[in-house]
């Protein structure tokens, strides 16, 4: 009887020796889920001199004016891929989203603000014909005409004559971007800026006491 229980005692010793089985290494975590798609399909450059990351081997673009419209494609956490289709020739390139404005509020609420939301208020409200909106933040000599149309007042009637004809252009013409001949007016379109022989409608802002208001949308010389 002793014999036959010894093997059975062996391999019980055996088995104790051995340890514990080796478990299966734990799995991977989950990849974390990728961002949202941007919300926005168009936005416009918050500064001047803003930068574009090539997507590739490409070669780094520089987009010249403050508040340049860009359409957006494509974006990561951090960055936008988007085109200017209002640059010639036309460009692309990555921008930081904190580059860029695209959420409007009312122009009162941006005057006290920096000059691209309050551009962006300006935009939105001309394309909605919100003028009870846009009268807030109009300068109070505004100036509407070569011919000596000043006035808030004088300049919304105009609109209303001519059926809003040159306030609707108006959005089109901030699309190009902004700059100031002089470091007080910022002027839209940028060529009014920059090109004195430029005859056609622009439009004026610039701050007075820490905000920013709207002074001007004339039309070329030869209109009216």
């Amino acid at each position: 009887m002793r014999s036959r229980k010894l093997p059975v005692v062996l391999l019980l010793a055996c088995a104790a020796c051995a340890g514990p089985r080796p478990t299966s290494p734990p799995p991977a975590a989950p990849a974390p889920p990728p961002p949202p798609p941007f919300p926005h399909a168009t936005v416009w450059t918050r500064e001047a001199a803003t930068g574009l990351r090539p997507d590739s081997a490409g070669t780094p673009g520089t987009l010249p004016n403050a508040f340049t419209r860009l359409e957006v494609l494509r974006s990561d956490s951090s960055s936008l891929y988007v085109r200017c289709v209002v640059c010639t020739p036309r460009v692309e390139g990555w921008v930081e989203t904190a580059g860029v404005v695209f959420e409007p509020r009312t122009p009162a609420q941006a005057a006290g603000g920096e000059l691209a939301d309050f551009l962006l208020a300006v935009r939105d409200a001309a394309s909605r014909r919100d003028v009870a909106a846009l009268r807030e933040v109009m300068g109070r000599g505004f100036t509407h005409s070569f011919a000596g149309g000043d006035g808030v007042v004088e300049a919304l009637g105009r609109w209303e004559q001519e059926g809003y004809r040159r306030l609707d252009r108006l959005p089109f013409l901030l699309d190009r971007g902004v700059a100031t001949p002089d470091g007080t007016i910022w002027a839209a379109p940028s060529a009014w800026a920059t090109d004195r022989a430029y005859s056609d409608l622009r439009a004026g802002f610039r701050r007075e006491g820490g905000r920013w208001e709207w002074v001007f949308l004339v039309p070329g010389p030869g209109e009216s």
